[in-house]
């Protein structure tokens, strides 16, 4: 939809001083209402007052985008779209004299100051529309030169890095009783606006802090676990300022400085008693450390709204711990619509690390709308002209590599179709999925992807271990090229599917074509090893098709042997999912609960409570991307699979592995059509299976 639309005659306003976090304000007088809405939208980040009341439940709006143009790679066309904000507030009008307001602060529209130092779209800025029936008359109230700003209690808000407040000449009166001076236009942004049933950010839990450590300068806190959002704080009165510092993991009686992240959130106060909290920024961890005089009421656990419908239990401590550290650092990487790489250092959302985990994200959450959202955010991030898909969707100048980041494209929206039975998604973006290939194809020299966009990173695998004996981390011509036929695959069941069968042959015969250069290049005829099988480099091509038994019996003897993954974040999931795929369902759950050098039991023997970015000396301990294997919990140690070429969960197979030292498990996944649980208990010789298919499913057991 266009401005007019959506907004009409509004116009987009600013403070006519960049520097500061605005409130910008209008009042109206009205009597006899009968139903009231509004349509807002604000830049980079906006809370909504009427009548001095919080107007909504949503936090960190709006919801990230690639809003308009700004500095797209050379050359490049992306699309863009902005998120509108509707809200009844009929409840917080009254006969009389009222009062819309509206807090600005910084967020991506504004530039993101991290690692990357993204630069802006644009200055802050704000556009409303209320909309008011009342008895006797329809009112629209609209911004517009006439509304009035003032600055905030808001300092410094960076999204990286935190917030400072100073309440020391504020008067908190200022949202029902406006003044100030008066707002200039700014230049309303090119772009679609939509609305969008996409999950917002919201307070999921208030979590009661214990005390980790406390002496007379300060006390920190500890949450339980790694989470997002914010303590909620209480002056005393007695000092004027409060600091609050951040981190996932302490090193003695202080926030370790490696895992702080220089998040930290400081309050003056000016001797008042108030109620302290973040406003534009959410912080990432578990422990934090209060300097100054104040109480902590509690944590409030922050991320988007979407809610956990599987579960999953055996007799296996480190497998129900993978699980539930998953879904925790999964939550913990939902905000603004975007699931994302960490929720601290840099937020973004990046298309490999999306790819790899949107089967588990979508297996084990409620997370349809959250997902149909950021398959749009891939779309925008897709070159018009060239088929080029960027590293992270919405697009932010980041790090990445043409085939495990790029294939996004093709993978999201074909998990989406898989998983949901919604084909909206692969229709929408096929012609796109089509020319990221022809993308490929220019990238490409004797059959191997060699290169991405010039002046851009080429990344094939990423986090493999560091210092492992044999470590080649594999070439990235290797693991793109791999994509390459991987999303060829995808794509042909696609083109069968929509009855494209020009692009049933083309398919047919690119995956061959790349399949044989492979060979050509990698493939040992002596021993049957691709690269030596090190980090999962015969998995890889097992994975595709290629290879001979000995490939496969090396494959499986390396891991049988070793009993440890030696892989990256693509490898893992690859080797995990083959094991299973070949009936060594034993060795792959040896690897998963490893606990040395490299695997989730190591992690959860250390303490942790949500999965790291690094198998060592991590440096984000909320990274979900290793997480993939997830998936395989309900796949096939519960077996719930569904049969080849059909979709939403309509036509079942239940099969659990039993060749694994597992006693007993019971879970189940959510469908349209409702819950499907799996349990199994062995007793000796036998095995007593408990399944329940909900109706409008068929199962064969």
């Amino acid at each position: 939809m266009r401005h007019s639309e959506i907004f009409g005659d509004s116009k987009w306003i600013c403070a006519a001083n960049d520097e500061i976090c605005p409130i910008i304000s209008k009042s109206f007088a009205i009597s006899g209402v009968k139903r009231a809405n509004i349509n807002i939208l604000g830049f980079a980040s906006f809370v909504l007052y009427i009548n001095g009341v919080r107007a909504s439940d949503d936090y960190f709006l709006p919801l990230a985008s690639d809003y308009e143009e700004r500095n797209s790679p050379e050359g490049e066309i992306l699309g863009h779209r902005a998120y509108v904000s509707n809200y009844d507030i009929t409840h917080l009008l009254r006969n009389g004299q009222n009062t819309v307001s509206v807090l600005l602060g910084n967020g991506w529209y504004t530039g993101d100051t991290g690692i990357y130092r993204e630069v802006p779209y644009g200055k802050k800025k704000l556009c409303f529309a209320i909309d008011i029936e009342c008895e006797n008359e329809n009112i629209r109230v609209i911004s517009d030169e006439d509304c009035i700003f003032c600055d905030s209690f808001i300092k410094k808000c960076d999204l990286n890095f935190g917030e400072e407040h100073d309440y020391s000449n504020f008067d908190l009166e200022i949202f029902c009783s406006p003044r100030g001076e008066s707002v200039t236009l700014a230049p309303a942004p090119n772009t679609e606006y939509y609305y969008t049933d996409c999950p917002t950010d919201k307070l999921i839990k208030e979590i009661i802090p214990t005390v980790a450590f406390r002496n007379d300068d300060y006390v920190i806190y500890d949450v339980g676990a790694n989470i997002t959002g914010f303590p909620l704080v209480s002056s005393v009165g007695s000092s004027d300022v409060i600091k609050v510092t951040f981190s996932e993991d302490l090193s003695g009686c202080e926030p370790h400085p490696r895992h702080s992240h220089k998040q930290e959130i400081i309050f003056r106060t000016g001797g008042k008693k108030l109620l302290l909290e973040s406003v534009f920024t959410w912080f990432g961890f578990r422990y934090f450390k209060v300097e100054g005089a104040a109480n902590v009421i509690s944590v409030k656990r922050i991320h988007a709204a979407v809610s956990v419908n599987s579960n999953f239990e055996c007799d296996s401590d480190t497998l129900n711990w993978l699980y539930h550290a998953y879904v925790n650092t999964q939550l913990c990487n939902m905000h603004q619509g975007i699931p994302s790489d960490c929720p601290h250092i840099e937020r973004r959302g990046y298309t490999g690390d999306g790819q790899l985990t949107a089967k588990a994200a979508m297996l084990t959450l409620d997370s349809e709308s959250f997902y149909r959202k950021w398959i749009a955010d891939i779309a925008d991030c897709q070159d018009r002209k060239s088929g080029h898909v960027q590293y992270t969707a919405p697009y932010t100048h980041s790090g990445g590599g043409p085939g495990g980041w790029g294939s996004a494209i093709v993978k999201v929206p074909y998990e989406f179709l898989c998983r949901f039975g919604d084909a909206s998604a692969v229709k929408e973006l096929y012609r796109g999925m089509l020319s990221y290939i022809e993308y490929l194809d220019q990238h490409s020299e004797f059959g191997l992807v060699t290169s991405d966009r010039e002046g851009e990173w080429c990344l094939g695998e990423w986090c493999v271990p560091a210092n492992h004996p044999g470590n080649t981390a594999l070439p990235p011509q290797f693991v793109n090229t791999y994509f390459y036929v991987k999303a060829c695959e995808m794509l042909l069941r696609i083109a069968k599917m929509l009855g494209d069968l020009p692009n049933v042959s083309d398919m047919q015969s690119r995956i061959e074509y790349r399949k044989s250069a492979i060979k050509a290049a990698y493939y040992n005829q002596n021993n049957g090893d691709f690269l030596g099988n090190t980090n999962g480099a015969n998995a890889f091509m097992l994975d595709i098709g290629l290879g001979d038994e000995r490939t496969r019996e090396r494959f499986i003897k390396h891991y049988e042997d070793n009993g440890y993954y030696d892989t990256g974040i693509f490898g893992t999931d690859i080797v995990t999912r083959l094991l299973f795929e070949y009936g060594r369902a034993d060795i792959a759950i040896k690897l998963m609960t490893a606990d040395t050098p490299h695997g989730f039991g190591k992690w959860m023997r250390s303490g942790a409570t949500s999965l790291w970015e690094y198998w060592n000396n991590p440096r984000s301990m909320s990274h979900p991307m290793f997480g993939a294997v997830t998936a395989y919990l309900f796949e096939y140690v519960l077996g719930i699979r569904q049969e080849a070429d059909t979709y939403g969960y309509k036509s079942i197979i239940i099969s659990p592995a039993m060749n694994t030292p597992l006693g007993f498990a019971s879970g189940y996944v959510s469908c349209k059509y409702g819950r499907i649980e799996v349990s199994y208990k062995k007793d000796g010789e036998s095995v007593k299976i408990s399944v329940r298919i909900p109706s409008g499913c068929s199962a064969k057991i």
